[in-house]
């Protein structure tokens, strides 16, 4: 919330932006529906405070005047997300700077007549790592760069840019500039640090340091700036502040001391903890950090805490309203059989409730209660853990209808996790579970008995980390110290602290096995234990792409099955139905009848004459015995029950999180454009399979709301952003996924379909930005009705996907669309223009290896032309291009696309060949071995640069290079088809096997040189052995020129040894 003169602006998510006034707090400007949703960050210009920019998700970025409450302008300085803004003022004008997530900075002039925009790249994320926060201090001496879990701190004056790095142990939740050289952070499991820097040594400012860079370069300036990481500046970096927050902790522990540690290329925060408490009545931690006066602040739903001044609160409870529904304080999984089958929450009253996910069962609540809330659950196959904050521990056994089996009372304070080993150790420690207390208790329970048979305590500090050494059947604790304790005779037999801690740790073996909270990994789903705060849970990372995977493949093996059936073989399907629509939901519940597996059965009656009846959207049992009994009602399959979806990135982390959204057909646009496409995405990627199920095609509109039609029906509500992240998802799929979203979509009325292209074309006009987006999707549009449109027309549109090919992010969708097309008009185009965009396709599919399959529809469409580029890329030496059109040749070769009966074979093999001796020896032997491994009925010497293949017809053909010349040779071996081709090491032998003819036959194949220059060099092929056998043996090639024949029955070896071919 940047300060204007008395005045603050805050920015919501929903894009409203007010301004208050700071001396009594009224709002004296509110501007509603101004921006789109999903705004993040804006920043107040020093010089004409009237104007500010915003960002977020979205493509541009939004320049408003705050006094009219209008969008004067929206402009796009960078290229990838926009996770930084701010102003910087210089004497001469005022630059908006912005930073993005791969660590480029843009310099824009907001003054009109120096407008001016510079590039420079401040630093570089890990690979494959993405910058999320990032923010000058108010002077520009320094920046902070956080991805989720590294902050980058930047020195501003230098032109090196010099960076220092400051490591995590959890993802950062929030992070903010305290004052000009102090940050504070706060990270997602509660800890909170601030680190102080020196001011800088370098007299230069940082508009010193982009002004020699921009005089310097007449260009824009970009990532050819060298990034440096030695002489840093930074240097004495102070952690003036470490702990951890934690609302429901019983006592405060005074601070501990601090040994600030430095290192010369990479520092990591210390592990020291404050753990503090807050007399707010809020019940779930969402913290966050700041800055008042100097001072470190943290807040948290209604507290605010000052560090310095002891955790000085001030409550802020009066400003909300407390939800009246029971908090979920702790929850977990259980698995049965590969399916997450239970779904088991506790509560802050102590309650234990369990969902049954793949069951048509009632929700089931546990008749034991702890006093006061549930800290933390376990499931295993057959028992639930439950810790409450009474410290007991209680055991549930789910194979007897949820009964209590055992309690154990000994802790002194409560259980908060339950770990075991990380894999099997084959001693008795493989059927225990390990609870950690919040004093660092451990206690070593039996699965077998249910019996505590170790106790661990007097370890000081949180327990980080547990291994346990299987030889000597050592257990290790490290705690602030670690702690060596004997699973053999309970004793503590060593402590190690300090530099022996260390040394020991860092060179901790394999010998050494992990004890941690358990990581569940079936059909796609991990169960990931999580701990934000004081509340444990398991959070559920669903890898779509492996889902929908396996669901194909049940409903491939399924396809005459009903929806019935289909819904109780997927695995898992609770987390699937989440992510469809309200329509979809609605069918499937109509389509449903009752599953009641085994254990419902023996809860309800042990009568076989069992009568369900459906009773607004659920069964009851009619021959149960009492009609209105609670216990013989139930859900169909649990659909009600709620999840709160969240999707993760790199390294999952958050990057989307919906608490209570559901994706209609009024709200898709209107909300989030990341929302909404990655949720289409999903269904698009389920949609496709699912699409083997004869039902799918005829009601997917209905099941799945991907309706071509909502996209550009209202251009006033049309969001190009939207849709190009929907689009996204289509172009990583493969051509088949195209193909049957163009079968979906012909399926629609030719006047819908026109309706579609039409506006399309009006959006374009609106936003010129993206024409070529609208582009391909017009031509998608376009192939589905090729006999409504004109030829022109068609030309015309693949003009434009022409000027799209070396677009990176459309690109290779824009060179398939063009390929498909060009069986179309390529009749009314010349040779010349074919060879041009062929060309210009081979030449973009070079920069991106995942393009290739653009060139497989090419040669589908003209192979002659196609092999004749190629082989004039090869005489001419271009390795890179030739290197494409022969592993597509390869390729094509390998799964048999082309009948190698054909002239077209004969001509791609030649080229092969060409290639072979044209182009580097490294860069082809692998492409022939891959050739020769996928097809017997081929093979290649490498000596002596020859291939050799067999027809269906029996005829052998064989192609030598020599002396720049293609020699050629056949001969006539069977009536059938040759099976088996393989040269012997000396390449002057070949070995051929026909299958059903029984034969085995030795050829030698030898050059026949001419006597005088005119005379022609010839290829000879002849006979050396050939025999028919009644089974046909095994044989080999032992060496050069030595053959091995080994009877099937007997086992005999007939060796065979030919001679030397003559060279005439």
């Amino acid at each position: 919330m940047p300060i204007i003169l008395d005045a603050v602006v805050s920015l919501s998510i929903d894009g409203t932006i007010c301004v208050w006034n700071v001396s009594d707090g009224i709002c004296i400007q509110r501007f509603d529906n101004l921006l789109p949703m999903g705004c993040q960050h804006i920043a107040i210009s020093q010089k004409a405070i009237e104007i500010c920019v915003v960002s977020g998700a979205f493509a541009p970025i939004y320049v408003i005047n705050i006094h009219e409450g209008k969008v004067i302008q929206q402009i796009h300085p960078c290229n990838s997300f926009t996770v930084g803004l701010s102003f910087y003022a210089t004497q001469k004008c005022a630059w908006l700077f912005t930073l993005d997530s791969t660590g480029c900075a843009t310099y824009t002039s907001m003054t009109p007549t120096t407008a001016k925009s510079h590039k420079i790249r401040l630093m570089a994320p890990p690979k494959g790592d993405y910058v999320l926060f990032a923010k000058p201090n108010s002077n520009y001496s320094y920046l902070y760069a956080a991805t989720s879990d590294t902050i980058f701190i930047v020195d501003l004056t230098l032109p090196e840019f010099p960076s220092k790095q400051i490591k995590t142990q959890f993802p950062i939740n929030d992070i903010k500039w305290i004052d000009d050289y102090t940050l504070g952070f706060i990270q997602m499991d509660g800890h909170f640090s601030a680190y102080q820097f020196p001011k800088p040594k370098s007299e230069l400012t940082h508009g010193d340091v982009i002004s020699q860079l921009v005089e310097s370069s007449s260009e824009t300036i970009n990532s050819s700036i060298r990034i440096t990481t030695s002489n840093f500046t930074i240097e004495d970096i102070v952690n003036i502040n470490d702990g951890l927050l934690d609302p429901f902790s019983n006592n405060i522990p005074q601070p501990y001391h601090h040994s600030n540690t430095n290192d010369a290329n990479h520092f990591v925060s210390n592990n020291n903890e404050i753990v503090m408490k807050t007399n707010g009545k809020a019940e779930l931690v969402e913290p966050v950090i700041s800055g008042f006066g100097g001072e470190l602040v943290i807040g948290f739903l209604d507290t605010i805490s000052v560090v310095k001044h002891d955790f000085e609160e001030c409550s802020i409870h009066s400003a909300f309203i407390k939800a009246k529904d029971k908090t979920v304080t702790a929850q977990c999984y259980a698995w049965r059989k590969g399916i997450v089958s239970l779904l088991i929450e506790g509560t802050n009253d102590g309650c234990v409730n369990i969902r049954f996910l793949n069951q048509n069962r009632k929700k089931l609540k546990l008749h034991h209660k702890h006093s006061g809330r549930i800290v933390a659950l376990y499931a295993t196959k057959n028992y639930i853990f439950t810790s409450g904050a009474d410290c007991l521990v209680r055991v549930y056994d789910m194979n007897n209808r949820f009964h209590l089996v055992s309690t154990f009372c000994h802790f002194i304070t409560p259980v908060i996790s339950f770990c075991r080993t990380e894999k099997k150790t084959h001693t008795d420690i493989d059927h225990c579970v390990f609870c950690i207390t919040r004093g660092s208790v451990v206690s070593m329970i039996d699965l077998k008995d249910l019996q505590n048979k170790r106790v661990m305590f007097g370890q000081e500090g949180k327990v980080k980390k547990m291994w346990f050494h299987p030889p000597s059947k050592i257990l290790l604790i490290e705690c602030d110290s670690l702690y060596f304790w004997s699973l053999g005779s309970s004793n503590l037999e060593s402590i190690a602290t300090g530099y022996q801690k260390d040394q020991f740790l860092k060179n901790l073996n394999s010998l050494y096995v992990p004890i941690l909270p358990v990581i569940k990994n079936r059909n796609g789903i991990t169960l990931k234990p999580l701990r934000i705060g004081s509340i444990s849970f398991q959070a559920p990372l669903i890898n779509v792409k492996t889902v929908a995977h396996s669901a194909g493949d049940i409903i491939n093996a399924n396809s005459t099955a009903n929806i019935n059936k289909l819904i109780h073989l997927l695995p898992n399907f609770p987390f699937i139905y989440e992510l469809l629509s309200d329509r979809a939901k609605h069918y499937i519940k109509e389509q449903t009848v009752p599953f009641i597996d085994d254990e419902t059965k023996d809860n309800t009656s042990h009568s076989n004459d069992n009568t369900w009846v459906k009773s607004k959207g659920s069964y009851k049992n009619l021959k149960s015995g009492n009609k209105n009994d609670a216990s013989q009602t139930f859900n169909i399959r649990n659909m009600n029950a709620k999840f709160t979806l969240s999707f993760v990135g790199c390294q999952n982390i958050p990057i989307l999180f919906l608490p209570s959204f559901k994706l209609s057909n009024k709200n898709r646009w209107q909300v989030s454009s990341l929302a909404s496409s990655i949720i289409l995405g999903t269904r698009a990627m389920f949609s496709v399979a699912f699409r083997n199920h004869p039902m799918f095609i005829k009601i997917w509109t209905k099941l799945f709301k991907l309706d071509p039609a909502d996209v550009a029906t209202h251009v006033e509500d049309f969001r190009p952003p939207s849709l190009f992240h929907l689009m996204r998802f289509i172009f990583n799929c493969s051509t088949d996924v195209h193909d049957f979203l163009l079968h979906l979509v012909s399926h629609y009325p030719l006047e819908s379909r026109r309706e579609w292209l039409n506006k399309l074309k009006e959006s374009a006009s609106h936003f010129p930005n993206y024409k070529h987006l609208f582009a391909f999707i017009g031509c998608s549009l376009a192939e589905t009705m090729l006999k409504e449109i004109s030829r022109d027309q068609l030309k015309e549109d693949v003009n434009e996907l022409l000027e799209a090919i070396e677009s990176s992010e459309v690109g290779h969708y824009a060179r398939e669309m063009v390929a498909r097309e060009l069986e179309i008009f390529h009749s009314s185009l010349s040779k010349e223009h074919l060879v041009s965009i062929i060309d210009k396709i081979a030449s973009n599919a070079t920069k991106n290896e995942s393009d290739g399959f653009s060139l497989s529809v090419f040669f589908k469409k003209q192979a002659v032309l196609c092999l004749e580029i190629a082989k004039q890329k090869i005489q001419k030496g271009d390795t890179q291009l030739s290197l494409v059109f022969l592993n597509e040749i390869a390729s094509m070769m390998s799964k048999q696309s082309i009948d190698f009966n054909s002239q077209i074979f004969k001509q791609a093999m030649e080229v092969l060949l060409l290639g072979f001796d044209k182009l580097p020896h490294i860069e082809t032997s692998n492409l022939f071995k891959f050739v020769d491994e996928s097809m017997p009925w081929f093979t290649f010497s490498q000596n002596m640069h020859a291939i050799a293949y067999g027809q269906t017809k029996g005829t052998l053909n064989v192609i030598l290079l020599y002396k720049n010349t293609n020699l050629k040779a056949e001969i006539e071996l069977a009536q059938s088809m040759l099976d088996t081709v393989d040269f012997d090491p000396s390449g002057y032998l070949l070995l051929v096997k026909s299958i059903t003819e029984k034969k085995v036959i030795v050829i030698t194949v030898e050059i026949l040189k001419g006597n005088e220059e005119k005379d022609k060099t010839l290829l000879n092929l002849k006979t050396s052995f050939s025999k028919v056998y009644d089974q046909l043996p095994n044989v080999t090639w032992k060496s050069e020129r030595y053959l091995e024949i080994e009877d099937i029955d007997t086992k005999e070896i007939l060796p065979l040894n030919f001679p030397a071919p003559s060279q005439i």
